[in-house]
C-alpha cells in the first residue's frame, strides 16, 4: 500500500514530523482554522450591524436582523450556524494547503488532488457515502433504534437540505485531506502503515468526540470504520 501514489509523492515533504507531533499538529490545523472562521464571522456581523444603524429606520431593522444572526453563532440548533459551521472547514482546508505550500514546499496536489478521473471520483464517493448513510439509517430502523413517525418535507426543509450539500461535502474533504492525506502519509514515513492508519483513525475519532449522542460503542465502531476505509485500496 506504500506504493500508492499519495505516499511517494509524499517524499518530496521538505519535513516529515515524529509520530507524536504530527497528530498534535494536525489538531492546530482544526483549531487555527476554525479559530480564525469564527473570529472574521464575529467582527464582520459586529461591523456590518455597526454600519447598518447609520441608515435609518431600514438600517435599523436590518441592524436588529445582523443583530439576531450574530446571537444565533451561539445557538447549536440555529441552520445559519451550522451553515457558517460547516464553511469553517473550509479555513481548515486553507490551513493545511497553506503549511504545505509554504512549509513542507511541495505542491497542494500531492494531498490527492490528482486531475485524472476527478469528477468521476468525485461522484463515485458521493455515492458510496449517501448509500452508506441510507443503509446505517435503514438498519437503526429495522433494529428499532429509529422509528419513523411522519415525514413532514416542506420547501424550505428540501431547499435548505439541497442547499446545505456543497458545505457537507467541504467538511468531508476537510476531513479527508487533515486525517487521510495530509497526517497518514506523515505518520507512515516514520512508522509501519498498520500503525499510521490506526493513530489516523484515532485522530479522526477524536475530531467527533464533541458530537451529541456519542457513546464509547459508537466511538469504538467510528474507530474501526475509519481503520478498515483507511486500509481500503485507491488509485491515490
Amino acid at each position: 500500500m506504500k506504493n500508492k501514489r499519495i505516499f511517494k509523492d509524499f517524499q518530496a515533504s521538505k519535513m516529515s514530523l515524529n509520530i507524536y507531533t504530527s497528530p498534535l499538529l494536525a489538531f492546530v490545523f482544526v483549531f487555527i482554522g476554525e479559530f480564525v472562521a469564527y473570529t472574521l464571522y464575529g467582527i464582520s456581523l459586529l461591523a456590518l450591524i455597526g454600519l447598518a444603524r447609520n441608515f435609518g429606520e431600514a438600517g435599523q431593522n436590518l441592524a436588529s436582523y445582523l443583530q439576531t444572526l450574530h446571537q444565533s453563532l451561539t445557538d447549536k440548533t440555529s441552520d445559519f450556524r451550522l451553515i457558517l459551521g460547516l464553511l469553517a472547514f473550509g479555513f481548515i482546508l486553507n490551513t493545511v494547503f497553506r503549511w504545505t505550500r509554504k512549509v513542507e514546499k511541495r505542491p497542494i496536489r500531492t494531498l490527492g488532488f490528482y486531475r485524472e478521473n476527478f469528477l468521476s471520483n468525485l461522484l463515485k464517493g458521493f455515492s458510496l457515502g449517501l448509500a452508506l448513510f441510507l443503509l446505517t439509517l435503514l438498519g437503526l430502523v429495522l433494529l428499532g433504534q429509529y422509528r419513523l413517525e411522519s415525514i413532514n418535507l416542506n420547501p424550505y426543509s428540501l431547499a435548505f437540505v439541497v442547499f446545505t450539500i456543497p458545505f457537507w461535502i467541504l467538511q468531508g474533504t476537510a476531513e479527508e485531506v487533515v486525517a487521510r492525506a495530509w497526517l497518514l502519509p506523515q505518520l507512515a514515513s516514520r512508522t509501519n502503515l498498520k500503525l499510521a492508519i490506526f493513530i489516523s483513525s484515532l485522530f479522526f475519532t477524536l475530531l467527533h468526540m464533541g458530537n451529541s449522542g456519542l457513546t464509547p460503542l459508537s466511538s469504538s465502531k467510528s474507530l474501526f470504520i475509519r481503520s478498515c476505509h483507511g486500509s481500503l485500496p485507491s488509485q491515490n
